[in-house]
């Protein structure tokens, strides 16, 4: 099985001028906690929610703060995989680097895709029913 069997195609993404309270707002209500950056449809980065917990604290978040933008936050250096990934080494890479999800890429880093935790145990319950 490859990776663009299960991927969520065309995820909810960022713009890197976007502000945090944006991102926030764009988190809460898909309830999702990564957002691929992009400009384009080329992936600049990822920002996730504990990204956004370090940068705003855990009280209440002054204005100020949420008025950054998120290139400010996000993580440039994004593990990716491409569409055409086993499985197998795309599940062993998000275990090992204990992440819950990875954008998918094409060849020119265009986004085209997420992988996620939920997308892959949505299919192993699948095979369990089996």
């Amino acid at each position: 099985m490859l990776v663009q069997e299960l991927m969520t195609p065309n995820p909810i993404t960022i713009v890197p001028e976007a502000s945090l309270e944006e991102a926030l707002g764009l988190m809460t209500r898909n309830d999702i906690h990564e957002l691929p950056v992009v400009s384009g449809t080329r992936l600049e980065g990822i920002i996730t929610a504990r990204d956004l917990r370090g940068a705003l604290g855990n009280n209440d978040p002054e204005t100020s703060e949420l008025a950054r933008e998120v290139h400010e936050v996000m993580s440039e250096t994004v593990e990716v995989v491409m569409a055409e990934t086993p499985m197998s080494e795309a599940c062993r890479r998000l275990a090992s680097l204990r992440i819950s999800s990875v954008p998918v890429v094409g060849p020119e880093l265009e986004l085209i895709g997420i992988l996620s935790i939920t997308d892959i145990l949505g299919a192993a319950a699948d095979r369990f029913d089996d």
